[in-house]
């Protein structure tokens, strides 16, 4: 996972929204480097998690996919792969991205999931 584009940036904050990738999937993520510099194109991303996590539940014959949302400016749609039931985390392609919500308990290891999201916050 990697910056693809810097769509805006906030000097006096440091506030960006970059486009994260994994050379398939683009997604629009929100960085506030309060424990980093700031972030340049091709730079590498540790982690991914999401705020406002919803409506997660099983997805037969699904492929992964990121579906851009009017909801809000970073909401989404997500079709992912669980990879880990401890720590929430699906993938989606190469993405690996923390979901902040609540997992129900018939899901499984090596489910597909889809999802909703309010806004995906990028970390280095």
């Amino acid at each position: 996972m990697y910056v693809k584009m810097i769509k805006s940036y906030d000097e006096f904050s440091g506030e960006m929204d970059i486009i994260v990738t994994d050379g398939k999937f683009d997604i629009l993520c929100y960085y506030w480097p309060i424990y980093s510099s700031k972030l340049k194109v091709g730079d590498k991303i540790s982690k991914i998690s999401t705020c406002g996590a919803d409506n997660i539940m099983t997805e037969l014959n699904e492929e992964p996919d990121v579906k851009k949302t009017d909801e809000s400016y970073y909401s989404y749609d997500l079709i992912g792969k669980i990879i880990n039931i401890e720590e929430s985390l699906i993938s989606i392609g190469e993405l690996i991205i923390k979901l902040d919500g609540y997992l129900p308990g018939d899901i499984q290891l090596g489910d597909i999931v889809k999802l909703s999201i309010d806004r995906m916050d990028a970390y280095v």
